[in-house]
Parts: structure tokens; C-alpha cells; sequence
């Protein structure tokens, strides 16, 4: 995220300085603070069923003092008067106009605590795989020989498109088994096609 930088001691340890990030500068101040929100809590969110997830504690550090340097170099001020403006009960406070009026966003203070369900509900699932029955290549659509819509096979194979699928309300035949098999193609018979070219 390039809030800090190394500095390397005449010794050879390392320290970890935090510094402001210049592509903020620019940005509302509730964008700043919300950006910075959605990256501490996204590292979170990936490595919260680990059992030593506490030690983002020292990145969470790093992420807080390169706020305040975001902030006072955005407004030319010192970090006494940046905590002066912001802080309320210890915490740090943008407040932000919308239509429905002033409101608040928080820098992220809810710490980095193991979770110890079993199946945690912030865990993401992948949605269910749709298996289609038939090949799906429009190739070997047309070489299967077989009508789309009745089932009867033909040596003869038209394809009836349509643009969109937003398009069709499922009134006919046709455009339910479009939208059943979620495609803009249909494979159909020349009686079948005639069929379909009489209700379009």
C-alpha cells in the first residue's frame, strides 16, 4: 500500500517508518478514511481464521500513523492539530455531508481477534456450478443433429438468436427454454424455426 518505507540503521536492523500516501491528498477526507478502512479490514477478513491473526496489530499501526501523515501533509499541519480536529474519545472521526444529512465514518478500531467458529459467516462460498447436459460449443450444437426446443432430430440445424436475454418476458416456448438454458442461441429444427418466426 506504500505506507511506509525501510531505513536501514548503520547496524544493519530495519525500521519500518510510516508515511503519507500522496494519491489521497486529493481525495474527501471520508474517502481517505474509507479506503484505508477497506484495506486494513480486507488483510483482516483474508487472515482472521489464522490463530496468530493479533499480530496484524503492528499493521494496523503502520496504517494508522500513515492516516495521520496522510492528513497533516494534506492539510500542511502538524499531528497534534490533525488529532485536535479528528479525534473524538480516542478515536478518529471524519464527519461528511449527504442528502440526508451530516454523518460519521470511524477509523477501523474493532481489533484482530481469531474467529473460532467452524464455518464463519464472512467466509466467501462460490456460487453452485451449473452443469449443462449437452456440449457447449456451438459447433458441436449443430453436429448433434437434434432440435433444442422438441427433441426431434433433423439433418437440418438452424440457430435462432436473439441480442439480449433481458429481452424476453417467457411467454412462449422458446424464450423459456432460452432463458432456462441462460443463452442467446437456440438450435432448432426448420418447423420449429418457422414456428418461432411467426411469434416474434
Amino acid at each position: 500500500y506504500k505506507a511506509m518505507y525501510i531505513k536501514k540503521c548503520k547496524n544493519g536492523q530495519e525500521l519500518w517508518k510510516p508515511t503519507y500516501r500522496g494519491k489521497f491528498i486529493n481525495m474527501p477526507d471520508a474517502q481517505i478514511v474509507s479506503q484505508f478502512n477497506a484495506e486494513i479490514r480486507g488483510i483482516y477478513n483474508y487472515y482472521r481464521l489464522a490463530g496468530n491473526v493479533s499480530v496484524l496489530d503492528k499493521f494496523y499501526r503502520i496504517m494508522k500513523a500513515s492516516l495521520y501523515k496522510t492528513f497533516g501533509c494534506k492539510y500542511r499541519t502538524t499531528y497534534k492539530h490533525i488529532c485536535k480536529k479528528y479525534k473524538r474519545n480516542g478515536e478518529f472521526v471524519v464527519k461528511y455531508k449527504t442528502k440526508g444529512g451530516m454523518k460519521e465514518i470511524m477509523f477501523y478500531h474493532d481489533g484482530f481477534r481469531k474467529n473460532g467458529k467452524p464455518a464463519p459467516d464472512f467466509v466467501d462460498t462460490l456460487p453452485p456450478h451449473r452443469r449443462y447436459p449437452k456440449k457447449n460449443s456451438l459447433i458441436n450444437r449443430l453436429q448433434a443433429g437434434e432440435c433444442e426446443l422438441c427433441g426431434e432430430k433433423t439433418d437440418e440445424i438452424i440457430m435462432h438468436h436473439v441480442r439480449k436475454l433481458k429481452e424476453l418476458n417467457g411467454t412462449t416456448l422458446w424464450e423459456q427454454k432460452m432463458l432456462d438454458i441462460r443463452r442467446k442461441s437456440l438450435a432448432v429444427c426448420p418447423d420449429c424455426f418457422k414456428t418461432i418466426k411467426t411469434q416474434v
